[in-house]
C-alpha cells in the first residue's frame, strides 16, 4: 500500500516537490558521508561533525511533519480503524511502511557515516556501527510518527500553537543568524580543532548522538559503555513504539483528547471596574485563549532567544543582553494589528460612543502586562550572562586611582 502510494505520488502536482527534496537529501547525505569517509579531518572533528550532522537529520524527521500537514501523503492509521487489528500491532505494520519511501532511504545513506567513521577507529567500531545505524534510523522514524501523534493531541491548544511557531521562529533565525556563524566558526578554526568541549558533549548526550558515542567509545577502553549504549537506543525504540501505540489508539478510537482547559479565570481580579478595566481584563483572557494569539507570541518569544542563543555555538555572547528587548520588539511587531481578529466584532466598540480611547489604552495595558515581565526577565539574565569576562576582571582589577585601586607612584624627578 504504501509503495503504490508513493508511486502514484510521483504522478501529481506532488511529484516536483517529491524530487525536489530527495535532490535535497541526496545533496545532505553526501555531504554527511563525506565528513566520515575523507580523510580532510582528523577523527575528533569528524566525530564532531557528524555529531551535528545527525542532529540536524533527526531535527529534520522531527519538524517534518510540522511542514507536511501532519503527515499528509502517507497512510492514514483512520484506514485501518475498522480491522480486528490491536493498537500495538498496528504501530508495527506502521512503522515498517514507514520506511518504504525516499526519506528512510536518504536517511539511511547518510547514517552510514557511522560506518565510515568506525572504520577508521578499528574493526570493532565497525561492528558497532551496523547495528548503531539501524537504530538510530528507527529512532528518527519513530519520533516523527510520535510528533505526528501528539499534534493530533494538542493543535487545539497553546501547546499545539508552540509546536507550530517554535520551529519557523528557529529555522528563520538561523537564515538570520547564517552569515554571524559561518564567519565566527571560520575565525575560531572550528574544522581544524572541533567543537568547544560543551557543545560536544551536549550533541553527543542528545539521542541523536548516541550511536557516534558507541562507535567512539568502541574504539577504545570502554567498550563496554558501547554495548550500553546499543541497549539504551533498544529501550529508547520500545518506549518510542508504546507511546506510538497509545497515541495510535486514542486516534483510530476517536478518543483524541478534548480541548484543553484555558487559563484566564483569575486574570483580571483586582482591576477597577472601569471601562479601561473591562478591556484589559478582556484582552488578558484573550491572549491566554486565542490560539492565534498564542502563536505570534510564540513566535515572537522563539525568534528573539534563537536569534540571540545560536552565536554561542560560535562562542559568541555579545547578543545576550538584547535578547529582552528584541522579544518586545518582535511582540510589538506581531500585535501591531490586533483589530483585525476582532471581525465584525469591531463594530460593537466603533458604534459605542466614548469607548474607543478605553479600548485602545485597554488592548496596550494588556500587551505590556503579556510582554514586559518576560521581557525584563531576559534582559536580566542576558546582562548577567552576556557580560564580557574579560571587562568583567578589569573593572574588579580596576579602582578609581589605578589598577590595584591605590594612590599611583609619583614619577621620578
Amino acid at each position: 500500500m504504501k509503495l503504490n502510494l508513493v508511486r502514484h505520488s510521483m504522478t501529481s502536482p506532488r511529484a516536483r516537490l517529491l524530487v525536489l527534496g530527495a535532490v535535497l537529501g541526496l545533496l545532505l547525505a553526501a555531504g554527511t558521508l563525506a565528513v566520515g569517509a575523507t580523510a580532510l579531518f582528523s577523527t575528533t572533528v569528524a566525530a564532531d561533525l557528524i555529531a551535528a550532522a545527525l542532529a540536524v537529520w533527526a531535527v529534520g524527521w522531527l519538524l517534518g511533519p510540522l511542514f507536511a500537514g501532519g503527515g499528509e501523503g502517507d497512510l492514514r492509521p483512520e484506514q485501518f480503524a475498522l480491522l480486528p487489528v490491536s493498537p500495538r500491532r498496528l504501530a508495527t505494520g506502521l512503522l515498517a511502511a514507514a520506511f518504504a519511501g525516499i526519506g528512510p532511504v536518504i536517511t539511511l545513506l547518510a547514517f552510514t557515516a557511522l560506518l565510515w567513521l568506525g572504520a577508521r577507529l578499528g574493526a570493532l567500531p565497525v561492528l558497532v556501527a551496523l547495528p548503531a545505524v539501524l537504530a538510530q534510523l528507527v529512532i528518527v522514524v519513530l519520533a516523527s510518527r510520535v510528533v505526528v501523534g501528539l499534534l493530533g493531541e494538542v493543535m487545539r491548544s497553546r501547546l499545539g500553537a508552540a509546536l507550530v511557531a517554535v520551529p519557523w521562529a528557529v529555522i528563520i533565525a538561523a537564515v538570520c543568524d547564517g552569515g554571524v556563524l559561518l564567519y565566527a566558526l571560520g575565525q575560531n578554526s572550528v574544522l581544524t580543532r572541533g567543537f568547544d568541549p560543551w557543545l560536544g558533549s551536549l550533541l553527543r548526550a542528545l539521542p541523536s548522538g548516541w550511536g557516534l558515542v558507541s562507535v567512539e567509545t568502541a574504539g577504545g577502553t570502554a567498550w563496554p559503555l558501547a554495548f550500553g549504549v546499543l541497549a539504551g537506543m533498544g529501550v529508547l525504540v520500545l518506549a518510542l513504539l508504546a507511546v506510538w501505540s497509545v497515541l495510535l489508539g486514542r486516534r483510530t478510537t476517536g478518543a483524541l483528547a478534548a480541548r484543553a482547559r484555558v487559563g484566564g479565570t483569575a486574570l483580571g481580579r483586582g482591576l477597577p471596574r472601569t471601562p479601561l478595566g473591562a478591556v484589559v481584563a478582556k484582552e488578558l483572557r484573550t491572549w491566554s485563549r486565542d490560539m492565534l494569539r498564542s502563536y505570534y507570541w510564540f513566535f515572537a518569544l522563539a525568534f528573539s532567544l534563537a536569534l540571540c542563543l545560536l552565536p554561542l555555538v560560535a562562542g559568541l555572547t555579545i547578543y545576550l543582553p538584547w535578547a529582552g528587548s528584541l522579544v518586545a520588539i518582535m511582540a510589538a511587531a506581531v500585535g501591531v494589528n490586533l483589530y483585525s481578529a476582532d471581525g465584525s466584532a469591531l463594530w460593537i466598540s466603533l458604534m459605542t460612543p466614548g469607548v474607543l480611547r478605553a479600548d485602545l489604552r485597554g488592548r496596550q495595558l494588556a500587551w505590556l502586562l503579556v510582554v514586559a515581565p518576560t521581557s525584563l526577565v531576559i534582559t536580566v539574565l542576558g546582562l548577567a550572562l552576556g557580560a564580557d569576562p574579560q571587562r568583567r576582571g578589569d573593572r574588579r582589577g580596576r579602582g578609581p586611582h589605578g589598577p590595584a585601586g591605590g594612590v599611583r607612584a609619583a614619577a621620578p624627578a
